[in-house]
């Protein structure tokens, strides 16, 4: 992709944080970014450190307050781009949490990845390797394996959406659009193309363990953007506690979950991004969100 090529982009990097984060290397990595495409932070964040990130982020780099903070516990990346987008954005818009690290070959490869697409969702790979990242990586291998029109793509923190399909499916006040997930059913459901790119690879910072513990739940909750995978997923806890009432059926399972993962491991040249052993995560993750799932089900009932 040449320099050219990157004309139609901007970046969009999101904030939203209730207590201080490292603001010093996000905007490090906001000023490489700044070297091919215009970025543009979407801050909700709280106030004060609202304040501070404006300070603290480069001067070509644009920073914008969306007036409102996100609760903790709730997802905001898409949310945030929503109720902050601003005028003169370019066609394109690449989408990304704070925590995500394209270099200038990835990011090419995703907006070349499908030009003509209304959302384009690449892969991400946790760096560096610790167990909590090894863990929910499985999740992504076994979403690699079953990715259909269905089941959609992983739980992303990042996409690529065209400007006018981001007015089309509700546009600055949409409530539906909180996170990437959600963002991808909505698009689907108005008619646009969701391409999930299985071999665009881009590196994500690994979660602390406090923080991919807080996850769990919220994780299982993104599914509902998906109802064929949270049915799915809602259906794992009553196999599992049946299968345990027969040992061998019970590894026969947790072996099939193995080698279901293996298969996304594979897929589409994930086996140079991902451990040799991230497979063998898959039944930890996999009774992790049997549980989960439904207790995404219990959150959302107490909501209401």
């Amino acid at each position: 992709m040449t320099d050219e090529a990157f004309t139609d982009a901007e970046y969009a990097l999101i904030l939203r944080w209730q207590t201080p984060g490292p603001i010093a290397d996000v905007a490090r990595y906001a000023a490489t970014i700044a070297q091919w495409m215009p970025v543009t932070v979407i801050d909700a964040s709280a106030p004060a450190l609202a304040d501070a990130h404006a300070r603290l982020l480069p001067a070509g780099v644009r920073h914008h307050r969306t007036g409102l903070t996100v609760p903790v516990g709730r997802h905001g990346d898409a949310h945030g781009v929503h109720t902050g987008l601003l005028p003169g954005l370019r066609p394109r818009v690449v989408i990304a949490a704070h925590d995500v690290r394209y270099d200038r070959a990835t990011l090419a490869a995703a907006l070349d990845a499908a030009p003509e697409a209304d959302i384009v969702l690449p892969q991400t790979v946790l760096r560096p390797q610790p167990w909590q990242a090894r863990w929910d990586t499985a999740r992504s291998l076994v979403t690699r394996a079953v990715v259909s029109p269905w089941f959609g793509g992983d739980e992303s923190a990042t996409a690529i959406i065209c400007r006018d399909t981001f007015h089309a499916v509700g546009g600055l006040e949409s409530e539906l659009l909180h996170d990437v997930p959600e963002l991808q059913r909505t698009v689907a459901s108005v008619g646009g193309e969701v391409v999930v790119a299985l071999d665009v690879y881009v590196e994500r910072l690994a979660p602390s363990v406090p923080r991919f513990w807080r996850q769990r739940v919220a994780q299982a909750h993104d599914s509902f953007a998906q109802p064929a995978r949270v049915a799915g997923e809602l259906a794992l806890l009553p196999g599992i506690l049946l299968a345990a009432r027969r040992p061998p059926m019970l590894a026969a399972f947790a072996l099939g979950t193995v080698l279901v993962a293996e298969l996304g491991r594979r897929r589409a040249g994930g086996a140079e991004h991902y451990r040799a052993d991230a497979a063998l995560w898959a039944p930890l993750w996999v009774a992790e969100r049997a549980v989960g799932a439904w207790a995404a089900i219990a959150r959302r009932a107490r909501r209401r």
